[in-house]
C-alpha cells in the first residue's frame, strides 16, 4: 500500500521525498535502515537525551512516513532541519516523562512533536509552547 517493498533501497534523495520523507541537511547523504520505514511503531524508548542525531533519525523518518495524523505543514528542504530539532526535543521530553516513576501515565509521539510553538497555539489556546 505504501509503494515500498522489502527490496526498496533507502538511499537519500528523490525516492524518499516522493513518499514525503525529508532528511535534515546534515544527514542528506545518510542511508536509512529499511526498518525505519518497514516498522510502523516509532521506537524512541532507547534514545537518551542528547544522543547523536543518528539515534533520532530512524524515529524521525518513521514519524514522517507512518504518522498519518501529522498537522504541521508538509516538510520541505527549507523546513526539515527545524522540524528535526523540534522532534528531537519532543522525544527527549517523552522519554523524560516515561522514565520518571512519579508519573502514572505513558507519553508518546503525537502530532505536536514537530510543531513550532506558534503552530501549537492553534490547538492549545497558547498553553503549550
Amino acid at each position: 500500500s505504501s509503494g515500498i517493498n522489502a527490496e526498496w533501497p533507502l538511499r537519500p534523495g528523490k525516492k524518499l521525498k516522493k513518499h514525503g520523507v525529508y532528511l535534515p541537511s546534515e544527514h542528506s547523504n545518510t542511508r536509512i535502515p529499511k526498518r525505519c520505514i518497514k516498522e510502523e511503531e516509532i521506537h524512541i524508548e532507547a534514545i537518551e537525551a542528547g544522543a547523536d542525531d543518528e539515534e533520532y533519525l530512524c524515529a524521525f523518518v518513521s514519524f514522517q512516513f507512518h504518522y498519518e495524523d501529522k498537522r504541521s505543514a508538509p516538510y520541505t528542504t527549507a523546513t526539515v532541519d527545524e522540524r528535526f530539532e523540534l522532534f528531537k526535543t519532543c522525544v527527549d521530553g517523552i522519554n523524560e516523562i516515561n522514565n520518571n516513576p512519579e508519573y502514572t501515565h505513558v507519553a508518546g509521539i503525537n502530532y505536536f512533536c514537530d510543531m513550532t510553538a506558534e503552530e501549537k497555539k492553534g490547538y492549545t489556546g497558547g498553553f503549550l509552547g
